[in-house]
């Protein structure tokens, strides 16, 4: 009965991490996609035709941001080749 509750548990956690490596990887292709080092110029910020404000400090920030996410992702892949 044991080995069963922890095979259980065990399978809640392989959903979950598998849930939680689906959602970062979603975040990062979106985080890329909104990046645009091409726009960080000092003449673009005021263009009409950008959707986001981009600014230097905006631009290193969602630069962290991706990294981190990577990351987080590269450890959740190594814990799914572990665990399956």
């Amino acid at each position: 009965m044991l080995l069963i509750y922890h095979i259980l548990i065990l399978i809640r956690i392989y959903i979950m991490l598998k849930l939680l490596w689906y959602t970062i990887s979603i975040v990062i292709i979106s985080l890329i996609l909104i990046n645009s080092p091409s726009s960080s110029n000092i003449g673009n910020i005021g263009n009409s035709n950008t959707m986001f404000s981009v600014t230097r400090s905006n631009q290193v920030k969602l630069q962290q941001m991706i990294f981190i996410f990577i990351i987080v992702f590269l450890i959740c892949t190594i814990f799914h080749v572990l665990y399956s």
